[in-house]
């Protein structure tokens, strides 16, 4: 059984930081299942967490390195579960020095994204453990998917299999193997795996499993699950009573459903068992507005006509998500007033890239400035596109043009979407000046798509930090200027560290949220005006 079930590679200033998903096999099973789980010994390996004890575990990664990366220097080893970071381990001198990578060309990691709302059969449903995509994946509790669907779960500790029973399909896999068996016949299916006690399936392949259909709505993180009719092909000694018993459906229905005006059936006759649920049909804006009614929230009501909670607020002109009960909303923007494309006088050219060994989309995102998701829709790809040597793709080069400044304290007003992103690219490092204060620290923009995700260059920067925030760290919102390559932006920033981390030896255990104009949450997509308001400060609109 392998120890790791995936990797992620990272170039740094000096080499590589190699990311390494254990399996989770080589854990106890999740809690959410009646199992009980052991928090300190990943068993039959000899690793001790915390400990510094790496026993096999040092062996396996030295072997994984050999065998995926022999010729790349490896500086340092981030140890994962899931979303949980084990430990990191430097690997400093390991293996000799290359000029190229060799990393395959799967896409990285994505960063988990909170808030996806998950619909079945016109119903949300809501989770103990939030869904997640990675590697553009949705990620579901088992527990919580399997009952939401009607369905039963079972454990087997001896294989740790588990395993999923709805009417007459039955579903089972290994926790962690990226195969699986649904009514016994094997099939692929993308490993699952274990973050704070949950076991995290992909949601596609049990509920199509199960018989639903899923559409995706990336504008609105949404997942809409609807029930497909299930079939039966009639057997010998079938009959509509047996049938109505097998499936849990009345005699009545299932003549109904299939214009039947007889009890007779035959052996081949292919029926229905089950009627189509299918979620509501969006209204069409057969009129120009709407008039809010309570209970109504933006996202209802752009659901419900097939627009984008953006596109209404741009339509009525909204700084905000409130609305009120009797307000009347436009349903399509204003179209006789011509927007100009190029207001600012930006531009965007593109260069053609020759694919090399060990590139992938992610790094070249990276690399180039551009988020991976802009990468892939230009070059008409998903994360699943395979790359090859010599293949050509397009990157778009953005020139943004200089913006003019209240004055030389406060900084230009650029938009996050259209501007600020490409000034300030994951990897660069800015210096920071808080607004209020006028003292400085630097910093490095590591991820981050609704606005930059980023950390303090060294201890000393974040000790700063933590100074000008009155000596904790908070989710406080101030306003900062961002200067980068000499060009100086209004931004907000809440100074709390979470989640992942890539730099280290800085004393900071995650990174921290740094907002442009018009950026949003990652937990909901939401504009936070807060963080608006600040960086109005910071550009000079407001005092």
């Amino acid at each position: 059984m392998s120890v790791f079930i995936r990797h992620k590679l990272v170039e740094d200033q000096e080499g590589y930081i190699l990311t390494l998903y254990l399996n989770p096999n080589l854990t106890e099973f999740s809690k959410e299942i009646g199992i009980a789980e052991d928090s300190g010994v990943v068993k039959d390996t000899g690793i001790v967490k915390d400990t510094g004890n790496v026993g096999i575990l040092d062996k396996s990664i030295r072997s994984y390195i050999s065998s995926h990366f022999p010729d790349i220097k490896v500086n340092a080893v981030k140890i994962m579960i899931g979303s949980i970071l084990l430990t990191t381990l430097p690997f400093s001198g390991m293996v000799q020095d290359v000029s190229a990578a060799t990393a395959p060309q799967t896409q990285a990691v994505q960063e988990a994204e909170q808030s996806i709302k998950i619909i079945i059969d016109g119903k949300q449903i809501n989770f103990s453990q939030s869904p997640m995509i990675i590697d553009g994946k949705i990620y579901i509790s088992i527990r919580g998917v399997t009952e939401a669907l009607g369905g039963e779960i079972w454990w087997n500790g001896e294989s740790k299999t588990v395993g999923i029973n709805k009417g007459d399909i039955k579903i089972a896999f290994v926790v962690g193997d990226n195969k699986a068996r649904v009514n016994g016949e094997q099939v692929s299916m993308e490993p699952s795996f274990i973050t704070n006690g949950v076991t995290m399936v992909p949601l596609r392949f049990v509920a199509e499993s199960l018989g639903m259909t899923v559409d995706w709505n990336q504008a609105e993180k949404t997942a809409t699950l609807f029930s497909q009719p299930v079939t039966h092909q009639v057997k010998a000694g079938d009959t509509l009573f047996k049938l109505s018993q097998q499936y849990g459906i009345s005699i009545d229905k299932l003549k109904s459903i299939n214009n039947l005006s007889s009890d007779t059936i035959f052996v081949g006759q292919i029926l229905k068992v089950k009627e189509t649920v299918a979620p509501k049909p969006k209204e069409e804006a057969s009129t120009e507005t709407y008039t809010v009614k309570a209970g109504d929230s933006l996202w209802s009501i752009a659901t419900k006509f097939g627009i984008s909670v953006d596109a209404l607020k741009k339509a009525n002109q909204l700084t905000s998500d409130t609305i009120y009960a009797g307000q009347v909303l436009k349903l399509k923007a204003d179209t006789t007033v011509q927007t100009p494309t190029d207001p600012q006088g930006n531009s965007v050219s593109y260069i053609t890239y020759t694919i090399k060994s060990g590139d992938n989309m992610w790094e070249l995102g990276n690399r180039y400035g551009i988020p991976m998701a802009e990468l892939l829709q230009v070059n008409k790809m998903t994360v699943d596109s395979p790359l090859s040597i010599g293949q050509k793709i397009l990157i778009p080069v953005y020139n943004i043009a200089v913006k003019e400044r209240v004055s030389d304290k406060h900084g230009e007003y650029l938009d996050w979407w259209t501007e600020a992103q490409y000034v300030f690219p994951i990897g660069k490092v800015a210096t920071v000046t808080d607004f209020q204060t006028g003292r400085r620290f630097q910093i490095k923009r590591t991820t981050g798509a609704n606005h930059a995700d980023s950390e303090p260059l060294t201890a000393k920067d974040a000790a700063t930090i933590k100074e000008i925030w009155g000596g904790e760290y908070s989710w406080k919102e101030r306003a900062v200027i961002v200067e980068v390559d000499g060009r100086k932006i209004a931004a907000s920033m809440a100074s709390m560290p979470h989640d992942v981390s890539y730099i280290k030896d800085n004393n900071f255990n995650g990174h921290f949220d740094l907002h442009f104009k018009n950026s949003t949450r990652h937990k909901d997509g939401l504009v936070s005006q807060a963080h608006q308001e600040q960086i109005k400060i910071a550009a000079g609109i407001i005092k």
